[in-house]
């Protein structure tokens, strides 16, 4: 009992501690890059227990090379939050890694991306985090010359923009992504 009340006391103090922002584009070179980034309340991060902040690769810039591709990763702490911010790049942006969340297809000669989330709290943790993530969001776009989308088009038709609240995103469902037809 005093677990579920210490918990549901952090879920009130963590309230919306972390908002993602996720954007997919194309260089000139054709490779996909995906740019992640994350904004932890400093209050959350803090308290978290230093291997599991190292698993987030968000301090000293960092690369790695990955299935088809690299990462890129760097963390900013500063006075309210924790940033970390990460950069995928894929030469083949239709050779991506089975989990990553994002899928390039041709269709009618137009380059398609689907975007999704990838949150996967299990167990009894999912009640707190979802008490924790209550008012944080988590948003999907792509940059591009875009001729239609299941999202919202900018202006410009430059960009496709989702915001999805974090409770929502929870489950990694990737119904709740957005697509995306990029004009030749």
């Amino acid at each position: 009992m005093k677990l579920v009340a210490i918990c549901g006391a952090l879920g009130l103090l963590l309230a919306g501690c972390m908002d993602i922002d996720q954007t997919a584009s194309f260089s000139e070179d054709g490779a996909l890059v995906i740019e992640v980034e994350a904004r932890i309340k400093r209050q959350g991060w803090d308290m978290m227990p230093p291997d599991q902040r190292a698993e987030y690769l968000c301090g000293e810039p960092v690369t790695r090379n990955m299935p088809n591709g690299s990462m890129h990763a760097s963390g900013e702490t500063r006075s309210d939050i924790q940033l970390c911010s990460y950069r995928f790049t894929f030469p083949d942006p239709q050779d991506l890694p089975e989990d990553m969340p994002i899928y390039v297809d041709q269709e009618d000669g137009q380059l398609v991306i689907t975007m999704g989330v990838l949150l996967e709290p299990k167990g009894e943790m999912n009640d707190v985090l979802r008490g924790i993530f209550a008012g944080a969001s988590y948003v999907l776009r792509v940059n591009g010359d875009i001729s239609a989308t299941t999202a919202t088009l900018a202006e410009d038709g430059r960009s496709t923009t989702r915001v999805i609240s974090m409770v929502d995103a929870m489950g990694g469902d990737q119904r709740l992504g957005l697509r995306a037809w990029l004009a030749p």
